[in-house]
């Protein structure tokens, strides 16, 4: 981007003094007001009696502001912007009456009566470490009562320059250029509940007849190799909730990162549909093809309450560079103030597709058939729309 603003620069210059009486230099500055559709992702969390997702989320119109310079000589032109919002975010949560079963068991009537249990869809650590053989004797649970909760927050940022046809010239212009976009956005569930464990043959407890040994969550199944988990603090394991070291508190957290760097080349069509006095309007549409170049990333946390009084973590890291579109509409409208100085506002709707979601994120994580471990690769198939107003105030000279 610093190569485009120096070329920016020098086209601006050799404009300005190639013919002073000609030239003519305008400078913007607005404030917009975008807002996000789609561009969460994450979807279904939980499924069974007490469902989870992502739905509920709901960014809302954020803040921030666009300048603009460029200059124009004769029938040319050459312009560049800056545009910055304000992070768009939120956060939800809940309570799950029923149960929560962490490893393959849910269905199995004699774990699962009624059929109420909730199961975590997404790829998670927990389902790894408690389906681990040392593990395959207990149904491994949180009680019912557990809460979550989900937020996601992402930042936008776009630096573009376009040299083309003058838009005093004719009512229509032409342009092409470079433009850079950059799309951040983290996401992160939270789950938390008592665990519990019981016997996947007969349901039986710590104390009972048939109980079969192990009555916890052992912490060598998350630092397993397949598995894959660091311990950050403490120890223990996740204990019954029967048995003479529970009951234990299980934290669990799932965050996604997914940071997009669009570079690449567009073109820039406008037309000027009314051409009056004092006012004018125009409409814009710009189309561009990028490389996106993503580093994704998914970092689970696991901390215990009690005698697991630990603080577990993997985390999986995934670098990925690929085709993205991004394209614009918009109407604009200007109002001549004075000689040199011009009300102007709009309104546009921007789309970016090929991207990496935070919320996607974990969907990148899968099990490798030959060695039985987690492998990540970054997800770069999301959407998104940002639309919203724009008003500000350009002077020319």
């Amino acid at each position: 981007m610093s190569r485009a603003m120096k070329w920016f620069a020098v086209a601006v210059l050799a404009m300005s003094f190639s013919s002073a009486a000609q030239a003519q230099l305008f400078f913007e500055a607005d404030a917009v007001f975008l807002n996000r559709s789609g561009g969460i992702g994450g979807g279904s969390l939980i499924s069974g009696s007490n469902p989870v997702s992502t739905s509920g989320l709901n960014t809302g119109y954020e803040p921030g502001y666009r300048l603009n310079f460029g200059a124009q000589l004769l029938e040319y032109q050459v312009d560049a912007s800056f545009t910055q919002v304000s992070p768009w975010q939120d956060a939800i949560s809940g309570g799950i009456p029923n149960i929560v079963i962490l490893d393959d068991t849910a269905g199995i009537a004699i774990v699962d009566p009624g059929m109420l249990a909730n199961r975590i869809v997404i790829p998670n650590g927990l389902f790894d470490a408690s389906t681990l053989p040392a593990e395959l004797s207990e149904s491994e649970r949180l009680r019912g009562g557990s809460v979550w909760s989900y937020t996601d927050r992402a930042n936008y940022h776009d630096f573009e320059i376009n040299m083309g046809t003058a838009r005093d010239a004719a009512p229509w212009r032409f342009s092409v250029g470079y433009r850079h976009i950059q799309y951040d956005g983290r996401s992160r569930f939270a789950l938390a509940g008592v665990f519990d464990a019981i016997d996947t043959d007969d349901a039986a407890v710590f104390g009972g007849i048939t109980n079969d040994p192990n009555d916890a969550l052992l912490s060598a199944s998350f630092t397993d190799p397949k598995v894959g988990f660091t311990t950050l603090s403490g120890g223990g394991d996740f204990d019954a909730f029967d048995t003479m070291d529970g009951p234990d508190t299980l934290i669990y957290t799932s965050t996604g990162r997914a940071d997009n760097a669009l570079h690449g080349a567009q073109a820039t069509f406008a037309m000027r549909l009314l051409d009056g006095a004092w006012v004018t309007l125009e409409g814009t549409a710009k189309a561009g093809l990028y490389q996106n170049n993503l580093r994704g990333s998914v970092t689970e946390g696991v901390v215990g309450t009690g005698n697991a009084s630990l603080a577990l973590q993997r985390s999986f890291v995934s670098k990925k560079s690929s085709a993205a579109f991004g394209g614009n509409l918009g109407l604009r409208a200007v109002i001549s103030l004075t000689d040199y100085i011009n009300l102007v506002g709009g309104y546009e709707v921007t789309l970016l597709s090929g991207i990496g979601l935070a919320g996607d994120q974990v969907h990148g994580l899968t099990t490798d058939l030959g060695t039985g471990m987690r492998v990540f690769d970054a997800v770069n198939t999301g959407d998104v729309v940002l639309h919203g107003g724009t008003a500000g105030l350009e002077v020319t000279w």
